[in-house]
């Protein structure tokens, strides 16, 4: 179970922890990691109703919580936002990134809003992924924790689930499932042939979502193709029996053996938080 942030007990040395934040419309989701082995993760979240305005729940969240505000090693956030795009590798230009991000975006980006961007370098795969946060998002953000690393929330899953596929004509398809949301890549080829976050209402939605992103690859193979799962057991089984009539092999994502046992009481944390202490430490 994740501790209740207005019950949870200080650190006694909150240097020696890191703090890797989750910011999205469904809510806030905090890891707290010691590297210490004897040390477990902590995880604290709190939701945000549908239709509520982001931060000023975030500055609620952060503010009635000072365990959130402790001199942690290092701050990581994670940050959903619908604006970001993929970036080919060696495209080092700031202004060539900002350029493609403006084209990808309905209404591209405004001049005001170009040092804004922020750019997460994939080792695994030969991309980067650019993203553009709300100016007063990151403004708190910056003023509120010290020095913190801001990253697109796909960020983490494409250097992870890259790290994992495999060479081959069969596509891997990989799916986090959250909160009225969904995280969808795909690798063809060795390839990224899709990366991208939808939100859903129903199951049927879901798995609609899935498969019509499929689709957008190319010509599939439904009988050799692999769908990879991850999430709330419960919603994964759904899911999982719908796509099952169009796909053979629907699998559940493997759980990181490096994260287990340190992990074990924050199992219901989003699968990209709980990645950052095996990515970045």
């Amino acid at each position: 179970m994740k501790e209740n942030v207005s019950t949870a007990p200080a650190l006694e040395n909150p240097q020696s922890w890191s703090l890797f934040l989750r910011i999205g419309p469904s809510g806030f989701d905090a890891l707290l990691h010691n590297p210490a082995p004897e040390q477990p993760m902590r995880g604290i979240r709190q939701g945000c109703p549908e239709g509520n305005d982001l931060l000023p729940a975030l500055e609620t969240f952060v503010y009635d919580n000072p365990l959130l505000l402790s001199d942690f090693r290092s701050v990581t956030i994670l940050l959903e936002t619908p604006r970001f795009t993929l970036i080919p590798n060696g495209v080092e230009s700031p202004v060539m990134q900002r350029d493609i991000l403006s084209l990808s975006l309905p209404g591209g980006v405004d001049p005001d809003e170009r040092e804004n961007v922020l750019t997460d370098e994939v080792k695994s795969v030969p991309v980067e992924i650019a993203c553009l946060p709300e100016e007063k998002m990151l403004t708190f953000l910056r003023r509120t924790f010290h020095n913190p690393r801001i990253m697109n929330h796909l960020t983490p899953l494409l250097e992870y689930f890259g790290s994992r596929r495999k060479e081959g004509n069969h596509a891997r398809t990989y799916v986090q499932m959250r909160e009225r949301g969904l995280d969808i890549i795909i690798f063809r080829e060795s390839t990224v042939g899709l990366c991208n976050t939808f939100t859903y209402s129903t199951m049927d939605d879901a798995a609609y979502l899935i498969l019509a992103a499929r689709q957008t690859v190319g010509d599939l193979d439904p009988d050799n193709d692999e769908i990879y799962l991850c999430g709330d057991l419960q919603q994964r089984l759904e899911l999982g029996s719908r796509l099952g009539q169009f796909v053979k092999n629907i699998l559940p994502v493997i759980f990181p053996p490096a994260l287990f046992r340190k992990s074990r009481g924050v199992m219901d944390i989003p699968f990209d938080l709980i990645l950052m202490p095996l990515l970045c430490e």
